[in-house]
Order: C-alpha cells, then structure tokens, then sequence
C-alpha cells in the first residue's frame, strides 16, 4: 500500500484502508477487527495515527442537528470544520474558535473533558 500523510513524508502501514458508506456498515468493521483506527486528514508526521487496519470515515455522511434553542449541535465523526461554520451560518450561528484548517474533522481536534 502506497498511502501517505498529507506532507507525503509518513507512509502507512494498514494493508488496507477501509470506507464503509454507512453507521452498519462501519460497526461490522471494527467489531471483526482486532485493531482499527480512524485515518482522518491525514495531518499526523508520526506512526501515531497508523495501524495494521485503517478506516476512513469520508463515505458516511455526517448528520447535523442543531437545537438553536438549546445552543447545542450534534453530527458524525467525519464532520469538517469547513462544512460545520457553513452549515452553522445557515442557522446565524458560530463558533468561537475553530481548527486552523477547514478540511480538517471536528471529531480529530476534539479533546476529552475531564469529569
């Protein structure tokens, strides 16, 4: 397999890259997968982001709800941030702070909050 990160200096070594196109479709993946990670923009420069198997989340579409009432928005894993600020200034909405780069998934720069 050829594929590289974005700066093409990192080359994966997943025998292959999956795509499901639905929700089903990815859970049959990861659940007969002993090891799978999620290949996003492909922005990682180390082995970090790698596995024997890799998935690849562009072919389910990211359903977007947004409750303006509750100030709250909630969408799939593969959402760009390109494609959330579009589709919050439908709704007269933003964010206060958004990823350095539009082609980038939402789900990749979010860091768990401790609780």
């Amino acid at each position: 397999m050829s594929a590289t990160n974005w700066g093409g200096n990192y080359a994966y070594l997943a025998r292959q890259i999956r795509a499901p196109s639905s929700v089903k479709e990815l859970q049959e993946i990861v659940s007969s997968s002993r090891r799978v990670r999620v290949l996003g923009a492909r922005h990682s420069f180390t082995a970090i982001a790698d596995s024997a198997e890799l998935v690849t989340l562009d072919g389910i579409r990211p359903h977007i709800v947004i409750d303006s009432d509750a100030m709250t928005v909630s969408f799939g894993g593969a959402l760009r941030y390109g494609e959330l600020a579009m589709e919050l200034e439908r709704h007269g909405l933003a964010l206060s702070n958004l990823g350095s780069l539009p082609h980038l998934a939402v789900a990749g720069a979010m860091v768990p909050s401790a609780r």
